[in-house]
């Protein structure tokens, strides 16, 4: 019982020790390696108790003064005298974890106090780097999390505002010396990075339809030019061409319909004219023919046939085109017919004066 009893105190187990102690002395009063021991764990107890008493005026001292390192310190060299006691163990549990709060604090404040300072300079990347490095420690801090979270939106919107006013300031210039499409191209690409961007989708809108027009603007301008050339060297058709182009690709220019239908009406006069003039050179053909005579050999149908071509003719010089047409191919089968009729005359009367 003795080697255990040696075995309990070694171990600070002084209430069982105790027990076995009483045993041994109860069977034999007179036994001194037992009362050696009990005189020991009295001491050992007197010893424990005094510091711990210790420790605790030394810890809550500390405490007090909010020094839980030092807290710390002393329930670590008490638990370095007494391993594994319990008791001690249990105390330095709660200064650790008291220490950890403590620095946690602590290097929030001196986060928080430089990451201010930074950001008073207007170094956000600076202040979120204090904070992150904060967080290295402690990753679990939710506070730093959350001033973390705030700076590193703030840096965003920061830099969206200085690459939209870039952006601006560039697209800007570019407008300013004519360059619409390029100033359209920024705009474009920083919507694509950002589609929720409400300023670029209005300034996309709004160079896109001002791009549209200028561009009207210089395809009226241009279309104008050319049919002015084309006017210019007699080419009706060539210009209505260039109207109904443009027409056709702008409905909304009712310039170029109103041109179209008025070279339309030009081009119609001036084939109406053509083909007048054509009738007038027929008829006068036909007509110097008759007055000299040349059809008077004929029979009355062929004869009779020019004469109402002549008519025909003469009737047409003021309608329409149609009309015109229809005169010209009457006289031309006319004069045809009559001159065939001629010429057989002619081959009749050689074969005869030949017989």
């Amino acid at each position: 019982k003795l080697a255990t009893v040696e075995s309990l105190v070694k171990g600070r187990d002084y209430r069982e020790a105790k027990r076995l102690i009483g045993e041994i002395l109860y069977k034999a009063p007179d036994n001194t390696d037992a009362q050696h021991w009990l005189d020991r764990i009295n001491e050992e107890e007197k010893r424990l108790r005094q510091d711990l008493e210790q420790a605790r005026k030394a810890a809550d001292a500390a405490r007090s003064a909010g020094d839980y390192s030092a807290v710390y310190s002393v329930w670590k060299e008490i638990d370095a005298k007494y391993t594994g006691l319990p008791e001690v163990q249990s105390e330095l549990a709660v200064a650790a974890r008291e220490k950890q709060v403590f620095e946690q604090v602590r290097s929030r404040e001196g986060a928080s106090r430089k990451a201010r300072e930074l950001q008073g300079t207007g170094d956000l990347n600076g202040a979120i780097a204090a904070w992150a490095a904060h967080l290295a420690a402690y990753p679990d801090d939710e506070t730093a999390l959350q001033s973390h979270e705030k700076l590193t939106a703030s840096l965003a919107a920061s830099e969206k505002a200085e690459r939209l006013s870039a952006m601006q300031a560039s697209a800007l210039q570019l407008a300013k010396t004519g360059d619409l499409e390029g100033a359209l191209v920024l705009w474009e690409g920083h919507l694509l990075k950002e589609p929720s961007w409400e300023e670029a989708s209005r300034q996309v809108k709004e160079l896109r339809q001002t791009i549209a027009q200028k561009t009207k603007t210089q395809r009226f301008d241009e279309s104008r030019t050319k049919v002015a050339a084309l006017l210019a060297a007699g080419d009706l058709r060539g210009a209505i061409g260039i109207w109904e182009m443009l027409a056709a690709h702008y409905p909304d220019i009712t310039e170029a319909r109103d041109h179209v239908v008025k070279l339309r009406g030009q081009l119609a006069e001036q084939e109406r004219q053509t083909i007048a003039q054509d009738v007038e050179r027929i008829a006068a053909k036909i007509n110097e023919r008759v007055t000299a005579g040349r059809y008077r050999s004929l029979d009355s149908r062929v004869s009779g046939a020019v004469g109402k071509s002549l008519e025909a003719a003469r009737a047409a010089l003021t309608a329409d085109i149609a009309a015109l047409t229809r005169a010209r191919a009457a006289m031309g089968t006319g004069f045809k017919e009559a001159e065939a009729t001629l010429a057989r005359h002619a081959e009749e009367l050689a074969r005869s004066n030949r017989e």
